[in-house]
């Protein structure tokens, strides 16, 4: 009960902090629009969304949404709200979506504090293909930036490759084509 309660009031507080973010905050209608302001890079705009859908939720999509709230506060660099956000959620590790975006949520937090090596023992193994692909795609592409940090573009280039099949939005393909490109130039 308290611990319900103490998640309420969390939940409240993040919603007025969300609402004193600077440029335009008007959330995503839906999870697919959520997810694409992610893959875009507008995190906090994509954060401010995945809480207000979660507020909607039902218990096990709340969670997920609350999770991908914490992956995007944290590549906000806000790595205080993100923390927060994650102890404040309560996983099922039966339920390997919870799992694995609980991973990723880890792997964001340690890619912002510039800790690659921590990211991929975070993602070292394969999800399931059932999950979402929007899920699988942020999978590669968080490992194809450790790899990037650790100079090893030939690993980026593959996790790129991977993370393509995943992709849908021609605005994603092209971008995650340029990536690739750049990190195999970069090879010599």
């Amino acid at each position: 009960m308290i611990r319900r309660l103490s998640f309420l009031i969390l939940l409240a507080g993040l919603i007025l902090l969300a609402g004193c973010a600077t440029g335009p905050t008007k959330p995503a209608d839906n999870k697919a629009e959520a997810e694409r302001q992610f893959a875009l890079g507008e995190y906090q705009q994509a954060a401010q969304s995945f809480i207000a859908l979660s507020q909607q939720a039902g218990t096990n999509q709340r969670t997920l949404l609350l999770l991908r709230a914490s992956a995007a506060f944290a590549r906000a660099d806000n790595l205080y709200q993100a923390r927060q956000i994650f102890k404040s959620i309560p996983l099922d590790t039966r339920n390997r979506t919870q799992v694995l975006l609980s991973q990723l949520v880890e792997s964001h937090i340690a890619l912002m504090e510039r800790r690659p090596g921590d990211v991929l023992l975070n993602l070292s193994s394969k999800p399931s293909p059932s999950i979402d692909p929007a899920y699988l795609a942020d999978y590669h592409r968080v490992r194809a930036e450790a790899y990037t940090m650790l100079g090893n573009r030939l690993e980026t280039a593959r996790e790129l490759v991977r993370r393509e099949k995943y992709l849908t939005d021609p605005t994603l393909v092209e971008a995650n084509q340029k990536a690739i490109w750049q990190a195999l130039a970069m090879l010599s």
